[in-house]
C-alpha cells in the first residue's frame, strides 16, 4: 500500500494521536474505503473545525476489542 509507505516516513515509527482518515486506515494497514465500509471503524471518525479526525486511541482499543474476539 503506497500510501502506508508515505506516511512511514513522514510519521517514521510515532503517529500523532489524532489522524485523519487516510491515516487512521494506515495505522491498521488498510485501505480508506475498507475503513470507511466497516461501521464500527467509520463510527470512530468525528469533526474538529471542519477537518474529519481519529483518535488513535480508539483504534487501540478497536483492535483489543477485536483481538478479545477472536481468542474466545
Amino acid at each position: 500500500m503506497q500510501g502506508t509507505k508515505t506516511i512511514a516516513k513522514v510519521c517514521g515509527n510515532r503517529w500523532s494521536r489524532m489522524l485523519c482518515p487516510t491515516w487512521a486506515a494506515a495505522y491498521l494497514g488498510m485501505t480508506l474505503p475498507t475503513f470507511r465500509a466497516n461501521p464500527e471503524l467509520a463510527a470512530l471518525i468525528f469533526d474538529v473545525d471542519g477537518k474529519e479526525n481519529v483518535d488513535r486511541e480508539d483504534l487501540d482499543a478497536w483492535i483489543e476489542r477485536k483481538k478479545k474476539r477472536i481468542r474466545h
